[in-house]
């Protein structure tokens, strides 16, 4: 359990914060896939469920793959042909109180554009607060690439999926949250 105390004007404000796996509170990022359909011209999201419901595609907490995305992808907002499926998740993050969603950063990159950047960048360089130094390390979009590939292959039950795919008309949607 961990303990905000706000001061604001004279007032104190304790806030109770529980995170029932224990973790550390942090930066969350929602990625979601869309492919364009060759006979109705328009982009769906790739869906894949198990018994729990729907699966997102990449779930995991990897700092260095949001400062990688974040340093070398604009932020672009929602692509104008953005899927009604993908909306309405984006729209999951909104308090009908406030009217304020709380997800930001909002963007999208189509998989010819990713495999290119990594065709380029196959490292990256980070600082190494451990041994005071700048290290080297594989690029995480590799790692988020093929997350997102086997997602589709899964999916769409094909291990063929990079024969068929069409990587202009394949896009990852993904925005952050607190």
């Amino acid at each position: 359990m961990t303990v905000f105390l706000l001061i604001f004007k004279k007032f104190f404000v304790i806030i109770f914060i529980e995170n029932m796996k224990g973790e550390n509170m942090g930066v969350d990022i929602h990625v979601f896939l869309e492919q364009k359909s060759e006979k109705e011209k328009e982009y769906k999201m790739v869906q894949l469920f198990n018994k729990e419901g729907f699966v997102e595609p990449f779930d995991e907490r990897n700092y260095k793959l949001f400062d990688t995305l974040q340093d070398n992808f604009e932020v672009r907002g929602f692509p104008a042909d953005v899927s009604p499926e993908v909306k309405e998740k984006y729209m999951e993050g909104l308090d009908k109180k406030s009217g304020i969603n709380f997800y930001y950063g909002v963007s999208y990159i189509y998989f010819d554009e990713l495999l290119n950047y990594l065709k380029e960048h196959r490292t990256i360089t980070f600082y190494n607060e451990e041994t005071d130094q700048w290290d080297k390390e594989i690029n995480p979009l590799f790692y988020f690439y093929d997350r997102l590939y086997f997602y589709m292959c899964f999916a769409i039950d094909s291990w063929w999926t990079y024969y068929d795919l069409d990587l202009r008309n394949t896009r990852v949607v993904f925005w952050f949250d607190h």
